[in-house]
């Protein structure tokens, strides 16, 4: 990962402070690229970089990057899988690339086809902001699931827009003060993590999924350009599923660092390694070990890397180790998640190891119904169903009646489906 920061104002010119603010915001995020900084400014806008390398870890890689008439700039965190292709495309278009690296097809790629085109022809995890001087505009863009953060702040009163990877960075920059958002942490209690487009800091949004923000004098418009579609064209042939995971996982393990991957005891990640294995000779698995035996999988872990031959790395770790490292835990968190102390020592793991790009499995289970409510869901649609389309004072009352059994019982996981009580009240026939 790399860490991504800048100011944009173009009702009033930036002043030496805003480039101040910058540099502080993209100091901050060392720990997300410790490979090398970059800085970019002019009247309107000032772009920081903290590079992590992966692909072309020479300085011709080095962001902000910009095109050959330095007349667009982009800074970027993040991974183009399709970045070749793209690449072959643009230069039969007569475009000239100083680097083999994959951020240089967005100036590119901008040039040639325009901001939305382009983001639908993205096959990767991004998020960057991308600055044309000639047109006078920003564009903010995140990928189609949001698996790379950008974080967001408006100043209403001076039209500047603060934006990074991390909420951390806003702050460090004094773009918003901390104070934090109520609501925001209302639903981290009852859901684990904070609810899209909040933030945990009062004033901060995140650019949703499949968003981009275009800003310029005119003012700020967040537009979609990717979402979810179940329909397909008649005469479309669907590839095999298989040939797809295939695919993908190969296009993941592109890298010009040492990569491995996360394996749990689990179908998720067993399976990740099976299909990367078949396009990688010198696979390289890790593992995290508990003492407690009700949490451990390692033993299962042992035995799908000895089937598939990796090269096997094992993390253990104990209560000790938990307490020992939860200030840094705390202080790794940008936004606060249940997820985050699992990850952090699987993270720590894999720097140790020497793995500078890891897959996971992560999603696996919600994607193939890993999960035994998913079955019950599937088997009980109809009644959903009904349940959905029934008056407004029924959806509320069975509300009222599973929260107080989850009371009754002790059950907080039915407790927190008094969330949806707000949303049976404002739907129609209420």
């Amino acid at each position: 990962m790399c860490g991504i920061a800048g100011i944009v104002s173009f009702s009033q010119p930036l002043v030496s402070e805003d480039v101040d603010i910058v540099a502080r915001m993209t100091e901050s995020q060392v720990h997300r690229g410790p490979d090398g900084s970059g800085f970019f400014h002019d009247s309107h806008v000032a772009l920081g970089h903290r590079r992590l390398s992966i692909i072309d870890v020479s300085e011709a890689g080095r962001q902000p990057m910009a095109n050959e008439t330095a007349t667009v700039w982009v800074t970027f965190n993040g991974e183009i899988y399709n970045y070749t292709e793209l690449r072959s495309e643009l230069v039969a278009a007569g475009h000239r690339f100083a680097s083999q690296s994959d951020t240089e097809v967005l100036v590119h790629g901008y040039e040639e086809w325009g901001a939305e085109s382009l983001l639908r022809r993205l096959r990767g995890m991004f998020a960057f902001g991308l600055y044309d001087a000639e047109k006078g505009s920003v564009i903010l863009a995140r990928d189609r699931l949001g698996i790379k953060p950008l974080y967001y702040a408006r100043d209403t009163r001076t039209g500047r827009i603060g934006f990074a990877s991390e909420v951390k960075a806003l702050l460090r920059g004094r773009l918003v003060a901390a104070e934090t958002d109520r609501k925001a942490l209302g639903g981290f209690l009852l859901f684990g993590s904070v609810p899209s487009p909040q933030t945990i800091v009062q004033g901060v949004e995140c650019l949703l999924p499949g968003h981009y923000l275009v800003a310029n004098a005119r003012g700020v418009e967040i537009r979609r350009y990717w979402d979810l579609d179940f329909t397909q064209a008649q005469d479309a042939v669907p590839a095999p599923l298989s040939n797809v995971l295939q695919d993908a996982t190969r296009r993941h393990m592109v890298s010009d660092v040492p990569a491995g991957i996360f394996l749990s005891g689990g179908v998720d990640s067993a399976g990740l390694v099976a299909l990367a294995r078949g396009s990688n000779e010198n696979l390289k698995t890790l593992t995290i070990s508990f003492a407690e035996a009700q949490f451990d999988e390692a033993l299962e872990a042992r035995r799908i890397a000895e089937r598939f031959h990796t090269e096997h790395h094992e993390l253990r770790v104990s209560s000790a180790d938990f307490a020992a490292e939860l200030p840094k835990i705390l202080a790794a968190m940008d936004q606060p998640t249940n997820d985050g102390v699992n990850t952090y020592f699987v993270a720590r793991a894999a720097r140790d190891a020497g793995f500078t790009v890891v897959l996971s499995g992560l999603g696996g289970d919600e994607l193939f119904w890993g999960y035994p409510h998913y079955h019950w869901i599937a088997r009980n649609r109809g009644r959903l169903g009904a349940f959905a389309s029934a008056p407004a004072a029924i959806r509320r009352a069975c509300v009222d009646g599973l929260v107080a059994f989850g009371r009754l019982r002790g059950k907080e996981s039915w407790m927190r489906l008094g969330a949806l009580r707000n949303i049976t009240a404002t739907r129609s026939g209420s």
